[in-house]
This record gives structure tokens, sequence and C-alpha cells, in this order.
């Protein structure tokens, strides 16, 4: 440390922190100007990088903030395009990209999980649906045709399928 400065009143120990917390306000500053100028391709980049690595944990309220948030920079990305380069418009279609590709994959997870849920009581709701048909066989084959959409074929395969297996309920 300088000697002169104890001149102006300064000591070895204030000049110190005093370093100290110029230090620490130019880091932060230099940090918010760096975020703030980075454009949106690569803010579009980085928020599906996030969610890339966090949307396993993903719950359906934090789904639907992720999709707000990504719609939110799609369009500003949209409304500044012309200002892009092709690099940077690459970085956004590819993150684009990216980001349809994570929203399949984990609602192909849901359905999944869904169908496995289903697998177990759909047993029990056909046979309920049998039992109250049973009376009225044509208004059963109605119901699968006309509601469900299945073929004569098929319908009677269900029927037949249906009361020899004796579903429980």
């Amino acid at each position: 440390m300088p000697r002169f400065l104890h001149i102006f009143g300064i000591e070895t120990d204030e000049l110190r922190d005093m370093k100290r917390f110029l230090t620490f306000f130019l880091v932060a500053a230099l940090t918010v100007a760096a975020a703030s100028s980075c454009s949106t391709p690569y803010k579009l980049r980085n928020f599906v990088n996030r969610t890339e690595r966090n949307c396993e944990r993903y719950r359906p309220r934090r789904w639907m903030a992720s999709v707000e948030r990504y719609e939110t920079l799609v369009k500003d990305y949209v409304r500044n395009y012309r200002r892009y380069s092709t690099h940077e418009k690459k970085i956004a279609m590819e993150a684009i990209g990216r980001y349809h590709a994570i929203l399949v994959q984990n609602g192909l997870k849901e359905s999944m999980g869904v169908v496995y849920d289903l697998k177990s009581i759909l047993p029990a709701y056909l046979g309920g649906l049998l039992d109250v048909f049973k009376k009225d066989v044509i208004a059963f084959s109605d119901f699968l045709g006309n509601v469900l959409g299945y073929s004569p074929e098929e319908i009677g395969r269900i029927i037949e399928k249906l009361e020899r297996y004796k579903l429980p309920r």
C-alpha cells in the first residue's frame, strides 16, 4: 500500500475494505450489464438448456410457467428477427426445436403414466359397461361403434372377449 495515503486520512484497513467494495460493485455491475445485453437467441438457448436439465422434476404448474416463459422469448425473437445474425437465428431455431422435442418427450412420459393407470381400471370399466348393456347388446354395439368408432367386426370380438373373460369389477 502506498504510504502517502495516511495524508488523506485513509488507513490501510479502510483502503482494503474500500477496494473490496469497489471490486464487488464492479463485478456486480458487469454481470448485470452482460446479462441484460444477452440477445434473445442466447437467452432462448440458455432457457432450453435449463429446462432440459431440470424437466424431470417439473410439476404441471412449473410446466405452465416454463411454456409461458418460452412463448415470451419466442415472441421477442420473432419481433426482433431482422436484427439477428444468421448465427443467432440458427441458435434460436435449434433451441426452439429442442424445446418442442422436450415437450413431446415429457408429454409421452405423462401419457404413458395415464395409460398404465387406465390399464389397471379399464377391465373393470368395460365390465361395468357390459353389465349395463348386457340386456341390450344392440345398444352396447351402437355405443362401441358410434361413440368409440369400432367396426362391427371389432365390436363382435370385444363383446366375445368381455363375456369370455368375465372381467372383474
